[in-house]
């Protein structure tokens, strides 16, 4: 497994930090999780393709701990679970002569993540890239007062607005 793109896959549901705790689940290929916030107002769902290895549901309680392991590894990494009576307790990230191991949580354990009601209709989509992915979480860390952002539609151009007011105010434009 590349080890970019497993740190991307974990970069795209943590959101910058607001979701910790997920199920990943392997099979047909793909690594996927669902999430949800902690303030149950963010829900989500993603999916890795060409991932290559299969397991059942694994707990990440802290993905910011798994998060931290990750420099130390090597470009290619291996994934081992260990598994005790059938359940999975410890992951091992192998890499040349690094090997940290994670331990899971039980499931029971992990926010349920409910199936969204309606899905609304969307009116624009985003390709969030890792560049503006990266630079959407580094202005709101210069923005941490700032809990909303807006889309603006504004001479032919789209622009996600963190800080945004009708108002003079502290923000960050983003051409998308």
């Amino acid at each position: 497994m590349n080890k970019v793109k497993l740190t991307r896959f974990i970069q795209k549901y943590s959101l910058g930090g607001l979701v910790e705790s997920v199920a990943w689940k392997a099979e047909d290929n793909k690594l996927s999780t669902r999430f949800i916030s902690d303030d149950k107002t963010v829900l989500g769902e993603i999916e890795l393709d060409n991932f290559g290895t299969k397991f059942s549901d694994l707990g990440i309680y802290t993905t910011s701990q798994i998060s931290k392991y990750l420099p130390v590894l090597d470009e290619d990494i291996q994934l081992d679970i260990t598994e005790i009576e059938g359940r999975a307790t410890n992951l091992t990230l192998k890499s040349g002569n690094a090997q940290p191991e994670y331990n899971l949580a039980d499931l029971a354990v992990i926010p349920n993540v409910p199936d969204l009601k309606k899905l609304p209709e969307f009116d624009v989509e985003i390709a969030f890239d890792g560049s503006l992915i990266d630079k959407f979480i580094k202005g709101k860390n210069a923005l941490s007062e700032s809990d909303t952002f807006t889309i603006l539609s504004q001479k032919k151009e789209l622009k996600l607005v963190l800080g945004y007011s009708n108002v003079n105010s502290n923000r960050v434009t983003f051409i998308v």
